[in-house]
């Protein structure tokens, strides 16, 4: 189990790496930190930009990764959770 880990951790560290850069930065909204980036990509603070989908801010609800290196990181700490329960 432990070598699946470590097959996992350094699968998503070469993916990371392979990822063009403005890719992963397209993704980011750049709001201010009072306001809540939509899962559209847009800044505000109603329920539309802080609720369902909500990618950073003062979200209402959790935010949802963006990136695949956020998806992979959190499949790594689940497995990682799980294998210790």
């Amino acid at each position: 189990m432990r070598s699946n880990i470590l097959l996992t951790i350094t699968l998503a560290i070469v993916l990371a790496g392979a990822l063009p850069k403005n890719a992963v930065e397209a993704q980011n909204c750049g709001c201010a930190a009072n306001l809540c980036c939509s899962q559209f990509g847009y800044c505000g603070t109603s329920t539309a930009y802080c609720g369902k989908g909500c990618r950073q801010g003062p979200c209402i609800a959790s935010p949802t990764p963006t990136t695949l290196v956020e998806v992979v990181l959190l499949l790594i700490l689940s497995l990682l959770v799980s294998s210790t329960a």
